[in-house]
């Protein structure tokens, strides 16, 4: 038997605290995972701050907020430079310094 979902917010403070409760989980999530890939491959903070503003300006609009799900995604046919050079997942070789 699956568990019983939690009741949705009715009152704007409820709703007002689980929203403040997803943002805190993702925080926790992003940081973690942050903390992860700065562990385990050498990304810097300066490629981190990189790929959000390419992702940022996806939507056409440089205002630090996700884009909208409406918002095209970027065309397979013409990748960024900075896409072209060191995928964001894979931990960086000897061999990257060529590039």
């Amino acid at each position: 038997m699956r568990p019983t979902p939690p009741a949705k917010p009715s009152t704007p403070q409820q709703k007002a605290a689980a929203l403040q409760d997803q943002l805190d989980k993702l925080t926790l999530v992003c940081a973690a995972m942050w903390e992860l890939l700065k562990q385990k491959t050498a990304l810097t903070e300066e490629e981190l701050a990189e790929r959000i503003a390419i992702i940022d300006i996806r939507d056409g609009v440089a205002d630090a907020r996700s884009p909208t799900p409406s918002a095209p995604a970027p065309s397979a046919a013409a990748p960024s430079p900075r896409d072209t050079q060191v995928p964001l997942l894979r931990p960086r070789t000897t061999d990257d310094d060529d590039l």
